[in-house]
């Protein structure tokens, strides 16, 4: 099976593999970015809880601790219904992109002109060191009616301005070993793939101020 090489900057070949499939639940970098917040939360809930119970009568410390308690199990329930889970599958006609409560967007290789892995360092709370990884699909320049014929882009598209072209992004989880995974996994997808792109850490003014979409979305 021929596959296209890293660095190729030719234009797309014809489609070499059958097809294929790849599943990405969450990795540990989003189990812990989900659910530290609601631990962190339980053990300070149980240390009003140690404290208030040392007397009699019941202290107001101790059901402030029983009501923070009941809210960070709820907060972790939720984020486990969050958890992200998506799916690539590819075939000869194109790539098909699904991720919870997005909708499923299906793009035909003719009218893409670059897929690949992107890679960036970020921290999560400006503390922690993560890398979030994305599969990039970039559409070839502008052609007629794509955004008609795939109104679902709207959920996944980032418009990227300060890289100067268009981008249609789904992320895929965080840490390299993830990164890796999705770039063996579509080195037998396309010739139109790339492989991995690198980019600069992010770099944000104000803690927060990283755009972040509801659901699976999330962008640079």
């Amino acid at each position: 099976m021929r596959t296209h090489p890293t660095g190729s900057t030719s234009g797309p070949d014809p489609v070499t593999a059958d097809g294929g499939i790849v599943r990405l639940g969450a990795t540990p970098g989003e189990y812990l970015s989900a659910f530290l917040p609601s631990f962190l939360g339980l053990c300070l809930a149980w240390l009003l809880i140690a404290v208030g119970g040392l007397s009699r009568p019941v202290r107001p410390v101790t059901i402030v601790g029983l009501v923070l308690a009941a809210i960070c199990v709820v907060l972790a329930l939720l984020e486990v219904r969050d958890l992200p889970r998506r799916t690539i599958r590819w075939n000869r006609g194109g790539i098909t992109l699904q991720a919870r409560r997005l909708p499923t967007l299906a793009l035909p290789w003719s009218e893409l002109g670059v897929v690949r892995t992107v890679v960036q360092p970020d921290r999560l709370w400006w503390v922690l060191p993560r890398t979030r990884v994305w599969l990039e699909c970039q559409p070839l320049d502008q052609p007629a009616g794509f955004d008609t014929r795939h109104p679902e882009l709207a959920d996944y598209e980032s418009p990227a301005a300060d890289e100067g072209y268009r981008a249609v992004r789904l992320m895929v989880g965080l840490g390299n070993r993830r990164a890796r995974r999705v770039d063996m996994a579509l080195r037998r997808a396309n010739p139109t793939y790339r492989g991995l792109r690198h980019l600069p850490p992010a770099r944000r003014s104000r803690p927060g101020a990283g755009t972040r979409q509801r659901g699976a979305r999330l962008h640079p």
